[in-house]
């Protein structure tokens, strides 16, 4: 009996490995700089990949490339204007060797990011009888200096929120609709950060006056968050665990450059913290020791 139990957990292990090798498999996906602009590729109707270079196209269709995208359109740097990202029914390290036969057109090749929001719990949303978190940074002291305004504007990068939630209703300034994610946890995020207070519904939030604008969960949407003018972005996802000279080198520096403060894959309990003084002056002090480490 023992053995056969064995014997089904080992079984169910490896087809539960071989279904994770089978997806991988199929969603291969990267980001390269095309610096021979003249061979940028580009994704036909008829789901073809064509190119002013034929022997580019060709390699790319055989290989089973199916999405050329640039990965950072909105950026106002011209080398990130370069990255693009491919995606193919096939592996990553099939995509990659096959735009590796291509040294002078397809240069900088790396995984694409991955995109997951952080774990949140299933009973996060109850209402506590005390909030621990607002105890202990000593909220109702921040609350008798300043409740932020609705001039300070809190982006939040996640999966998505429900703009009529009623602890969100009235506080986005910056929304799209055409968002098919789930959003419990942008839910989560943005109500903490500046939710609707003092309302007897709900939890309490530190920021409460300030503003929300609602961006998706990938770098590019961080960028034209920053290009808007945003005082303060949340991201509580991450992309992977690997170094990324697109994201965290030229995307971090211009977010700098717009002096702009971006909490990156911050705890939901960090936010209490972050936003218990004047907003404005933790803001710069923020940026001031990011922009002294880079």
């Amino acid at each position: 009996m023992k053995n056969s139990m064995h014997l089904k957990l080992v079984l169910a292990g490896l087809l539960g490995l071989s279904t994770f090798q089978i997806q991988s498999q199929v969603n291969g996906r990267v980001w390269a700089r095309i610096s021979d602009q003249s061979s940028t590729p580009r994704l036909e109707s008829n789901g073809d990949i064509s190119s002013p270079n034929p022997i580019f196209a060709e390699a790319l269709n055989q290989a089973g490339v199916n999405g050329v995208k640039q990965a950072l359109s909105n950026s106002r740097n011209a080398k990130l204007q370069e990255v693009y990202e491919f995606s193919c029914s096939c592996s990553q390290s099939e995509l990659e060797n096959t735009l590796r036969l291509f040294p002078t057109v397809v240069q900088g090749i790396e995984r694409a990011p991955q995109y997951q929001t952080l774990y949140i719990p299933n009973d996060y949303g109850l209402v506590l009888a005390e909030d621990y978190a607002l105890d202990l940074i000593q909220a109702p002291i921040a609350w008798d200096i300043t409740h932020s305004n609705s001039n300070m504007v809190i982006a939040i990068s996640d999966e998505n929120l429900d703009p009529n939630h009623e602890e969100i209703a009235g506080k986005l300034v910056y929304y799209d609709m055409h968002n098919p994610l789930p959003t419990s946890h942008g839910n989560a995020v943005a109500i903490i950060a500046a939710g609707n207070t003092d309302n007897n519904i709900g939890v309490s939030s530190v920021g409460f006056n300030s503003s929300l604008a609602f961006y998706q969960m990938d770098f590019n949407e961080i960028l034209a968050a920053t290009y808007a003018g945003i005082d303060i972005i949340n991201i509580s996802w991450f992309s992977g665990c690997s170094f990324s000279q697109y994201e965290h080198t030229k995307t971090v520096h211009l977010l700098s450059q717009q002096r702009e403060m971006a909490i990156r894959v911050a705890p939901l309990a960090t936010w209490y913290s972050l936003l218990l003084t004047p907003l404005y002056f933790l803001l710069r002090v923020l940026e001031n020791m990011i922009t002294t480490k880079m």
